[in-house]
């Protein structure tokens, strides 16, 4: 018999919390709309920010640390929901700061992870994001950081990472069951992101699209800095992002009001010819799966699990952190060869479609929670 009829006639009630930052905002619409499609499972949406009003989360010493700060809020929040008489079969948190406090809930409910990161691999980038994480080597922390990440992990019925590269993490360094640990990829919404019809090589000004929140993390000033060059003279260079400030050429434009999947954003897309992500720092990249969606040829770095959705030569270029003359290179190569941009956007198309759906991620994990539930 297989799993779908061991699922049929059964509704599922499941908790889904999301530690709402960086990239996770667009993970956690994405899924809202696949699983509101499904008709066996009653989802309760729990996003989570640090909010400096939460009594818990100013209560030391979560108040010390903004990791320690959402675990707290989570297991506050998920206690008031059971108090209000919601029940769960299984939950699915992302990720694991999550699930640090999360007590008995964990010996009654079975719980599954997705991470995009583990602390191990978040502590090589403790640079770029906030001082004083609960996993960066500069903590008072640090040498009790291995500890409590494993046995969350190895109490999850599964570990469902992003990429190869946080599988490796979860399982050698974190000591995980390897049976338990599979990788999802996160998912686009294929029937949202899509163009019309088929790209057409055009002659004249090219327009080169970079997306990123943190301007300098994701490498917006390397980009910024090209669009005086006289080789992109005939170029239009827009940023979407939310921390830039300064003065641009004048054909440079910056969007720092756009929200994820709406329409502005997706016009953006739809009228660039080149997408340019040159960042330093990166466990994955929702938006560069949604430029391939576009059939946008992608430039970006091969950083954490980035390598596993660009194929170098095919759907795009791979160059190294802070090589401006490799990026100048790339990107001038695209700039002069319309049909290399077709070509190229057309293999990242079929890429997501293969890899990538929104549908099948959605189907994946609804599948292994009911498998989490059943165990029960």
């Amino acid at each position: 018999m297989t799993s779908e009829h061991l699922h049929e006639g059964k509704t599922y009630r499941i908790l889904v919390s999301v530690a709402m930052y960086s990239g996770n905002a667009t993970f956690f619409n994405n899924l809202q709309d696949a699983f509101g499609e499904m008709k066996n499972i009653d989802v309760t949406w729990l996003p989570l920010e640090a909010d400096p009003m939460d009594l818990i989360g100013r209560i030391p010493p979560f108040s010390w640390n903004g990791s320690l700060q959402m675990s707290a809020v989570a297991r506050h929040r998920i206690k008031a929901l059971e108090k209000s008489g919601k029940t769960f079969d299984a939950a699915l948190f992302h990720h694991q700061i999550l699930t640090l406090f999360l007590g008995e809930f964990a010996e009654r409910v079975p719980y599954v992870i997705t991470t995009d990161a583990t602390p191990e691999l978040h502590s090589a980038y403790g640079k770029w994001y906030e001082k004083g994480d609960l996993f960066c080597p500069e903590s008072i922390f640090h040498q009790l950081k291995k500890w409590p990440i494993s046995k969350t992990f190895q109490r999850a019925s599964f570990v469902l990472p992003f990429s190869d590269w946080a599988r490796r993490s979860v399982v050698s360094y974190y000591e995980t069951q390897p049976e338990k640990v599979v990788v999802v990829p996160p998912g686009i919404n294929l029937r949202l992101w899509k163009v019309s019809s088929s790209r057409q090589g055009r002659m004249g000004r090219t327009n080169i699209l970079f997306v990123g929140g943190d301007f300098m993390r994701k490498g917006g000033d390397l980009v910024l800095s090209l669009a005086g060059m006289d080789e992109f003279q005939l170029c239009d260079f827009h940023f979407v992002t939310r921390s830039f400030t300064g003065h641009c050429p004048p054909n440079v434009v910056i969007h720092d009001s756009v929200c994820a999947n709406s329409s502005l954003l997706l016009d953006l897309y739809r009228q660039a010819d080149i997408f340019v992500l040159p960042t330093r720092s990166d466990f994955h990249s929702i938006a560069s799966l949604e430029a391939m969606a576009m059939h946008l040829p992608v430039i970006a770095t091969p950083i954490g699990g980035i390598p596993e959705i660009i194929e170098e030569g095919g759907s795009g270029y791979l160059v190294p952190v802070d090589d401006r003359q490799a990026l100048i290179q790339r990107m001038k190569l695209l700039v002069d060869s319309p049909e290399r941009r077709i070509c190229m956007g057309q293999r990242g198309r079929q890429i997501v479609e293969e890899r990538f759906n929104l549908s099948r991620t959605a189907s994946t994990l609804a599948e292994f929670l009911k498998r989490a539930a059943d165990k029960t």
